[in-house]
């Protein structure tokens, strides 16, 4: 029956678009027999990329995960566009936190870091599709007013908070894009494989040995582990926030 469904669909295009935003829109209160909303259709769209990636996202695939018919999606969200909203909004709900901002700037500043580091690597999609989209949806307005909120208790005015925020996240985006890459199986023949390892290994003996660059030749032979990546981590953010105190003039002490 659902084969017969789907045959048909794939013959009837989507409805025309609707102009504006997804948020004004009120969500549909019919129920259908799936019982369709478009929190569920958020959900499981989030739990197919968490699991595949947002590419492996279509409205065909997701009605499917959802046992109902795909012209039944587009009752409540027009395309994939329109999906990817509010994907990265219901992300961005789990960033705002639970309590009100402290008077510890530099507390509140590990706070929103950790926080937003913790759910970008939850979500492996969401840091790419976020700095594509703007954060307008009511759950990106309230992580941001909340952050703000508690980067002022540095005694910031609003454009200097905003600019140090972003300072944040950048620091934060870029530490995360490192974690997944390094995170990425490795194939034989791929890089970081042990192929490509065997390959480089040579390579880099003969460059060290040229005596042209002495500090990478000195870090090598030295004994070090592999450090913990929230160690990395924490590093970094002591490195930012110390600077953004002698930056600012603002003790890092409530």
């Amino acid at each position: 029956m659902y084969a017969s469904t789907l045959s048909q669909e794939v013959l009837v295009p989507p409805p025309p678009r609707q102009a504006g935003l997804v948020w004004t829109r009120p969500a549909p209160t019919r129920r259908d027999r799936t019982a369709l909303s478009r929190d569920r259709i958020v959900r499981a769209a989030i739990a197919l990329a968490d699991a595949h990636g947002f590419a492996a996202i279509s409205m065909r695939r997701l009605a499917a995960e959802l046992d109902a018919g795909t012209m039944s999606l587009y009752r409540h969200v027009q395309d994939k566009d329109e999906l990817a909203d509010l994907m990265v909004d219901e992300v961005y709900a789990a960033m705002v936190p639970p309590e009100a901002a402290s008077s510890r700037w530099a507390e509140n500043v590990r706070a929103i870091a950790r926080r937003t580091r913790l759910v970008m690597l939850e979500h492996p999609w969401f840091t790419t599709l976020a700095i594509t989209r703007p954060p307008i949806g009511p759950n990106a307005l309230a992580y941001l007013d909340s952050s703000l909120s508690a980067v002022r208790g540095a005694g910031l005015e609003l454009p200097e908070a905003s600019r140090l925020l972003g300072t944040v996240t950048s620091f934060v985006i870029g530490v995360v894009a490192a974690e997944l890459a390094d995170s990425e199986p490795r194939d034989q023949a791929g890089a970081g494989g042990p192929a490509w390892q065997e390959t480089v290994a040579p390579y880099m003996r003969d460059m060290m040995a040229t005596g042209r660059f002495p500090s990478l030749a000195q870090l090598i032979t030295q004994d070090h582990d592999d450090e913990d990546p929230d160690d990395q981590f924490e590093f970094g953010l002591d490195c930012l926030i110390a600077g953004i105190a002698a930056r600012t003039g603002r003790d890092t002490r409530p």
